[in-house]
């Protein structure tokens, strides 16, 4: 590897590192543009360059002011948001109301003021709007494995297909395919075994 090609490396390898984007990342470590998505790719797959880019992302992530648990914290406050939390003041400013935690501001995804004046009369309305709670709570459940996926399989009569639950020990796995085995040799013989 010459010198050119190092620093190449480790400045594709710190953008990818930092933003995700390998096209982008070969374009900034001046690579040609035209082939920047092949050899983006390229790289990713270089041992010496993915070496790399897990230094880089280790040191992003040492370096990073929120962390896993500022993450699940400010998603916990999005799904316990509730727009009973605010109420409108004699002003016409929206504010929280008595005994709202003071998290809840960040809840809050826009407000929106309007003030309309007609001869004498001044009419203010506030829309305020929260930050959506479906994925909030997409994300939290996740995170806790709170979603099981169900994966169905059909499989041909007769193929001695075991289904068991796991974990299972050795023993338990043994006991049943003997179990499931001898079921199997008990049964009577199909019409098309039979001819």
């Amino acid at each position: 590897m010459t010198a050119g090609s190092a620093i190449r490396y480790e400045a594709f390898a710190r953008g990818f590192a930092l933003h995700g984007n390998a096209t982008k990342a070969a374009e900034d470590a001046g690579y040609s543009k035209r082939s920047a998505h092949v050899t983006g790719a390229r790289l990713i797959r270089n041992a010496k360059v993915s070496a790399l880019i897990d230094s880089h992302r280790e040191a992003l992530a040492a370096t990073a002011t929120a962390k896993a648990e500022d993450v699940l914290r400010e998603l916990a406050i999005l799904l316990t948001s509730d727009v009973r939390h605010f109420t409108v003041d004699d002003s016409g400013e929206l504010t929280l109301t008595k005994g709202a935690p003071e998290h809840a501001w960040r809840a809050v995804a826009s407000v929106k003021h309007t003030i309309r004046r007609r001869d004498d009369e001044v009419t203010r309305t506030i829309e305020f709007r929260l930050w959506p709670k479906t994925d909030a709570a997409r994300m939290l459940g996740e995170h806790f494995k709170l979603y099981t996926q169900k994966v169905e399989h059909e499989v041909p009569a007769g193929t001695g297909v075991l289904a068991v639950p796991v974990p299972v020990s050795d023993a338990q796995w043994a006991t049943a395919a003997a179990n499931q085995q001898a079921a199997l040799l008990k049964r009577p013989p199909s019409a098309s075994q039979a001819m």
